[in-house]
């Protein structure tokens, strides 16, 4: 008795085993000592059961049997358990390796054939029929998107972490403390030039608040974005959840499990810790480098002219970048697919 072996498995590794562990070498056997042996097999995966030995199917519902039969009675029965199983698998675009007209087909070539001969016939006629369906390939390749992130993605984000007004309070936050930034380093210029209207406790004191409140603006901003990835890492780790949860066993049959399992740990912890680290630093940047910019074509309007040819030479760097992400990007998905093939 073999008891749901097939399940913990991609799909090509279910198939060889079916063919090569229990139907070779249980089922047929080599060599004078074999003795003929029934072998029971629990599992849900429909497309090894329509297999020429494959005597009997016996369906189970809430541990009880509703019915039994060969694959051909209970799939002509449109009112059975299982034929309605089936069509849940032809709906969903899931094929069986071997196609009813392929069953009749080794139906009437194994009644003339001796048993040594089953297995051959067998391989033979699986080979022939993949030959002739494209389709039939179980695996589906995983795929990735070329290009910038779309406006989608963000607002998807932006939903998980509260709602679409959630990334203008993290430009408020950001571009408030960068104000505060900005207000030291023009009280530092109005000290050194007001220095004698006042006495020097009064700049000191007025500098040293403003460094608190930078020091106390920037702990509030960290709390604050941290706080809403992860209420995004939670929303989105419970939405896939639940898609993975109602997820037909098509989609188990044509899908990795290495592949499933990198979404909830690698891809997620992207979420959780990359994805607000690299957020942080970006808008510090960004906001860092608007208000130098501001502060110097203040100060000397002819700045703007040097400004120029760094616009095309950051633009420049950024393809450059882009183009670099998306090799690594295609490495990475190379590197999962090759770990799916462990699990």
């Amino acid at each position: 008795m073999i008891d749901d072996a097939l399940s913990a498995v991609d799909a090509h590794v279910a198939k060889h085993l079916f063919n090569e562990c229990i139907v070779k070498d249980l089922l047929e056997g080599d060599g004078k000592s074999f003795k003929k042996r029934s072998v029971i097999l629990a599992t849900n995966a429909l497309q090894h059961l329509n297999h020429p030995r494959v005597d009997k199917i016996v369906v189970l519902q809430e541990g009880r049997i509703v019915e039994q039969g060969s694959y051909k009675e209970l799939s002509e029965d449109k009112s059975s358990e299982f034929s309605r199983f089936l069509a849940v698998i032809d709906d969903t675009g899931v094929k069986p390796s071997i196609t009813d007209d392929t069953v009749k087909h080794l139906e009437e070539e194994i009644s003339g054939f001796p048993d040594d001969n089953i297995e051959a016939s067998v391989r033979k006629s699986e080979s022939s029929e993949s030959s002739k369906k494209d389709d039939s390939k179980l695996m589906t390749i995983e795929e990735r998107s070329v290009g910038h992130v779309g406006i989608d993605v963000y607002l998807y984000w932006a939903r998980a972490a509260g709602g679409t007004w959630i990334p203008v309070i993290l430009v408020l936050v950001f571009g408030a403390v960068e104000c505060l930034n900005f207000l030291s380093k023009w009280w530092l210029t109005y000290w050194s030039s007001h220095g004698s209207e006042h006495n020097q406790a009064f700049f000191l004191g007025f500098y040293g608040l403003i460094s608190l409140l930078i020091i106390f603006g920037v702990f509030l901003r960290l709390i604050f974005i941290m706080l809403v990835g992860l209420r995004a890492s939670r929303k989105i780790y419970a939405n896939l959840l639940q898609v993975i949860m109602h997820a037909p066993m098509s989609f188990f049959e044509v899908t990795p499990i290495g592949r499933i399992i990198n979404r909830f740990s690698q891809d997620v912890y992207t979420i959780d810790s990359q994805l607000m680290t690299a957020a942080r630093s970006y808008l510090s940047t960004i906001l860092s480098v608007v208000s130098a910019l501001v502060v110097n074509t203040g100060v000397s309007p002819a700045f703007t002219i040097g400004i120029i040819p760094l616009i095309f030479y950051y633009a420049a760097q950024q393809r450059f970048f882009t183009v670099s992400i998306l090799l690594w990007i295609s490495a990475f998905i190379t590197y999962r697919g090759s770990l799916s093939h462990d699990f």
